[in-house]
């Protein structure tokens, strides 16, 4: 049966994880990872929102959303580089995805 061959490969350390396909989730890769599951076909193709706001001091912030449609959550960071933002939120969402596989 089905449930019999699942058994099988699980005990015998044969299936693929997230991490056999893209690595353990890296803050510097993480962009690149999430959109790499999306074109394997893991997920949906993460979106990015972005948004320039001023701290209080009038200096510039960027704030970024990510979301992959079909995930419970969206992850959000803020950063006066567009770039880490983007990056510790695609981060945050690569370790949600990662922690759910493994429930």
């Amino acid at each position: 049966t089905a449930a019999e061959a699942y058994d099988y490969l699980l005990h015998n350390n044969l299936l693929y994880t997230l991490e056999d396909i893209v690595g353990e989730p890296d803050f510097d890769k993480a962009i690149n990872q999430l959109q790499e599951l999306a074109q394997k076909g893991y997920i949906e193709m993460p979106e990015y929102i972005f948004e320039e706001r001023r701290d209080e001091n009038g200096n510039s912030e960027w704030y970024c959303e990510c979301h992959v449609e079909d995930q419970k959550y969206y992850y959000h960071a803020s950063s006066s580089s567009k770039k880490e933002a983007k990056k510790q939120c695609a981060y945050d969402m690569l370790n949600y995805i990662f922690e759910q596989e493994g429930e």
